[in-house]
C-alpha cells in the first residue's frame, strides 16, 4: 500500500512540476520599429527599448485609423525584384529594438502576448511570436510572391549542427526563411525564451484600393487634413529606423511646412 502511494506522490509531483514548466515566467523580448519605442504604454514599466535586436524587412504600408502611414513587418520590401530603385515596396531591412521582460516580472509567455495585444489594441491573433519553449511561432505576413495575407502557425526545430527547420509548407516556407531564421538565431545567441512582436499587416490597398507605390504614398498624405498631415508627419520624424520610403515621405511632407 505505501509502495503504490508513493507512486501516486511521485506522480502527481510530475504532473504539477510540469505544469509550472508550461506556465513558467519567462524572458522574452518585445521588438519595435515604430511608435511603440516612443509610446510603449504598459511596457514602460518593464523597462526600456535597447538597440540590437533582430532584423525585420518594413515599410511604411499600413495606414492607421487617423491616416498615418505607419511601420509594418512586409516582407514584399525585401523581395529581388522590388529593390528601393524600384517605387514599389521600397522598404528596407532594419535592425529592430528590443524591450527585455525578464522571468523575475512573474509574466508567463501568454501574459507577455496579451500586455503587448492591449498596448496595440488589437487581438491576440495579430501578436507573432516565437516560442522557443514550445518551438512554436505564429507569423502574420503578406506574401511576397502573390501578395495573400496569411497567418502561418507552425513549428521549428535545431538539429545538432544548429541548423534551423522549419515545419510549414514549402511555398511559405520559403517566404519565411529569410527573417523567421534570423530571429530564431536572435533568440538563441541572448539565451531567451521567446520573442513577441505586432504581425498588423499592411493594409494600403485595402484602404486605398490601389497597390502600395510611392506615388500612391503620396497622393493618401494629400489626401489628409492639416491635422492629419501634421500627425503623419510627426511619425514619420519619429521613426527609429530609416527606410528609403520614409525618407522620400518625410521630403514630401516637408516641402508642404515651407
Amino acid at each position: 500500500m505505501f509502495k503504490y502511494r508513493s507512486i501516486y506522490v511521485l506522480f502527481l509531483g510530475v504532473i504539477l512540476w510540469c505544469g509550472q514548466a508550461i506556465a513558467a515566467p519567462a524572458n522574452v523580448a518585445v521588438l519595435g520599429w515604430g511608435s511603440l519605442i516612443w509610446n510603449p504604454g504598459d511596457l514602460s514599466v518593464y523597462g526600456q527599448f535597447v538597440s540590437g535586436g533582430p532584423t525585420l524587412p518594413v515599410s511604411f504600408t499600413r495606414i492607421s485609423q487617423d491616416g498615418r502611414l505607419t511601420l509594418v513587418v512586409d516582407p514584399r520590401s525585401d523581395s529581388p525584384e522590388r529593390k528601393p530603385s524600384n517605387a514599389n515596396y521600397p522598404g528596407a531591412n532594419v535592425l529592430t529594438q528590443y524591450l527585455l521582460i525578464q522571468d523575475r516580472e512573474g509574466l508567463d509567455f501568454n501574459e507577455i502576448i496579451a500586455v503587448l495585444r492591449k498596448r496595440e489594441g488589437t487581438k491576440s491573433d495579430y501578436i507573432d511570436y516565437v516560442n522557443r519553449t514550445t518551438k512554436k511561432f505564429r507569423i502574420n505576413q503578406i506574401s511576397p510572391r502573390t501578395g495573400e495575407q496569411l497567418t502561418v502557425k507552425g513549428r521549428y526545430s535545431v538539429d545538432r549542427n544548429g541548423q534551423i527547420n522549419i515545419d510549414a509548407d514549402g511555398a511559405l516556407r520559403r517566404e519565411l526563411e529569410p527573417y523567421l531564421e534570423g530571429v530564431i538565431e536572435w533568440i538563441y545567441q541572448n539565451n531567451l525564451n521567446g520573442v513577441v512582436w505586432t504581425g498588423l499587416q499592411s493594409n494600403f490597398r485595402e484602404k486605398t484600393g490601389y497597390s502600395y507605390s510611392l506615388n500612391k504614398a503620396k497622393e493618401h498624405l494629400d489626401s489628409l487634413n492639416s491635422q492629419q498631415k501634421a500627425t503623419a508627419l510627426e511619425y514619420i520624424q519619429n521613426a527609429p529606423v530609416s527606410t528609403p520610403d520614409g525618407d522620400a515621405l518625410l521630403k514630401h511632407l516637408m516641402q508642404q511646412y515651407r
